[in-house]
């Protein structure tokens, strides 16, 4: 086996270890643990880019590794978003959490270099649709949790469910819906992270089955945002946007690619699932407005605020989102 065999392997073994974390990343959820910054998925996300990257260098010993300045604009835009955080976090009084969060982007940073380093159209195609599939089983969850299904009123509905064990009563998050995250503010920036790569997938799969399953899944994944009621992610939802948006009035190539891919029939699809993840999302009723009882999906998860006092330390009580 030559040096071009032993890097073509790496890579590829590279690449499977980022398509892995990112499923992984998706829907690892952990009970036990009622704080966002507990959560395994965060010392997972910073093991796997480590061994990405690792492989990925191995790959680039031989022929010797070339920085290249010239590199496309996103990667610059998230240098700078990069570099604009960690100086805001590197004089704080806390060091211990300043470096908490320079590892989370120092790991975010690098999985989209490698992500953008090892451009391959097929294994771009696999990840976004693993990230699709991850972002469609998010969105049905947390839309569940939103409703206040579970295990016992999917019994109801279908008998065999009884025999599956804990599947909906499995996740219990501080604030619903965070489908399998923690919280509905984690859970909202995931959906917007990862929402327009559903669409993208959309537009770019082959076959009428393939971009209804993407669409479907983006629509569960918008719905859930909009279900979280979260500010910060819609903010940061509409100034992607609007770049996007400007993106595509100022760069050729954008426009070009959506010409190419965005055809009328995936325009009247795309129109039907944004109707209907609005119809949702005006139909339901307000969390605000609804009481969680002891039967219901999220009656022992802790909460900040409590309809009979502060939350006592020795467990958990029923209240109110």
């Amino acid at each position: 086996m030559d040096k071009s065999e032993v890097s073509t392997q790496l890579l590829s073994a590279s690449r499977l270890v980022i398509a892995v974390a990112l499923v992984v990343l998706s829907t690892v959820y952990d009970k036990r643990l009622w704080f966002a910054s507990a959560e395994p998925r965060w010392m997972l996300l910073h093991v796997m880019v480590l061994v990405a990257a690792s492989l990925y260098f191995c790959a680039h010993l031989g022929a010797g590794l070339r920085v290249r300045v010239a590199q496309p604009w996103p990667v610059w835009a998230a240098l700078a978003v990069g570099l604009t955080a960690a100086v805001s976090v590197i004089h704080t009084h806390d060091p211990l959490r300043s470096w908490w969060t320079l590892k989370h982007l120092l790991a975010c940073i690098t999985l989209f270099w490698l992500v953008v380093a090892m451009k391959s159209e097929s294994w771009y195609r696999a990840l976004a649709l693993a990230v699709t599939l991850a972002l469609g089983l998010n969105g049905l969850l947390g839309i569940l949790q939103y409703h206040g299904v579970d295990d016992q009123r999917m019994a109801g509905f279908f008998s065999p469910w009884s025999r599956l064990g804990p599947v909906l009563d499995h996740f219990h998050q501080v604030a619903v819906p965070g489908a399998t995250f923690i919280n509905k503010n984690v859970a909202a920036s995931y959906a917007v992270l990862t929402v327009p790569i559903a669409f993208a997938a959309f537009l770019t799969s082959r076959g009428r089955g393939p971009q209804l399953l993407a669409l479907l899944c983006c629509s569960l994944g918008a719905t859930l945002l909009i279900y979280s009621r979260t500010r910060s992610s819609w903010l940061g939802a509409a100034l992607a946007c609007g770049l996007f948006a400007g993106a595509a009035m100022l760069d050729k190539s954008t426009r070009a690619l959506l010409r190419s891919s965005f055809s009328r029939p995936q325009a009247v699809m795309a129109a039907v699932a944004a109707a209907l993840s609005a119809c949702r999302s005006e139909c339901a009723q307000p969390l605000a407005q609804r009481r969680r009882g002891p039967g219901s999906v999220n009656s022992s998860a802790p909460s900040s605020t409590s309809t009979s006092g502060p939350t006592s330390c020795a467990g958990p009580t029923t209240s109110i989102p």
